[in-house]
């Protein structure tokens, strides 16, 4: 038995939104597959309710496959692969940092009986599998020979996009009449997606007045200045 998890759509998420992640089994042996176990382990970006068959144990999500019940009533046939839906909803307290999610296959039995695995162990332990390092040549893959990649288990994760800004006045005071002044806005990338193409907006009070300087463009109250990056993740630039 194999498995690969991905997300159901590349689109960047928001908090509070319900994602879908695909998780793929597949039956690489020679005989039909009548029950298969699996455990997500969630990460603490996400929260879970019971969805598409799947209940909570402790800190993870589980769920049995059986022919009906997410198997095709023959069993799984030999060289075919069964999709296997599980809905989260993104916490308020999603970063790069924790919303990585791998899903594993903890048993398996076949139309003979025979619950061992040619190049994999299942089990319930996250930490002790080869490969499966998210967007790596170990991703994603279902030919994994148990030592480069153990492909019964597999990760996936969401993309981020989160940008921050402050704005510090960098000109000592006391300020005068006519007096040129400098701000300097940082802009930060708190994401896991590098970005690029940033516009930075300012909205010039009627206390000031404006001449085009440092690659800013447009005219009081609104001028803007295009950051082209690349930003990387953690990274922060200054304008």
């Amino acid at each position: 038995l194999a498995l690969i998890k991905q997300k159901s759509d590349n689109l960047p998420v928001s908090y509070g939104q319900t994602i879908t992640f695909n998780i793929q089994v597949c039956n690489q042996g020679t005989d039909p597959v009548t029950s298969v176990s699996l455990i997500d382990y969630i990460p603490s970006g996400f929260t879970f309710s019971p969805n598409n068959g799947w209940t909570s144990s402790g800190p993870n999500a589980v769920r049995t496959l059986t022919p009906g019940s997410g198997l095709p009533v023959g069993g799984l046939a030999v060289s075919t692969c069964v999709t296997v839906p599980i809905n989260f909803v993104v916490s308020n307290t999603a970063n790069p940092t924790n919303v990585l999610n791998y899903a594993e296959i903890t048993a398996g039995t076949d139309s003979k009986g025979r619950t061992d695995d040619i190049d994999s162990t299942p089990d319930t332990n996250v930490g002790n599998d080869a490969g499966g390092v998210v967007g790596t040549a170990t991703d994603d893959i279902l030919t994994g020979d148990g030592i480069v990649d153990e492909d019964d288990h597999d990760p996936a994760t969401v993309r981020i996009v989160d940008l921050a800004l402050i704005k510090e006045i960098i000109t000592a005071g006391p300020y005068n009449y006519n007096q040129p002044i400098t701000f300097r806005i940082t802009v930060t990338n708190q994401g896991n997606e590098t970005a690029s193409s940033i516009v930075v907006s300012d909205y010039v009070p009627a206390g000031f007045s404006f001449v085009p300087n440092n690659g800013w463009a447009g005219a009081s109250p609104l001028i803007t200045r295009t950051i082209t990056g690349p930003l990387a993740p953690g990274a922060s630039t200054t304008v």
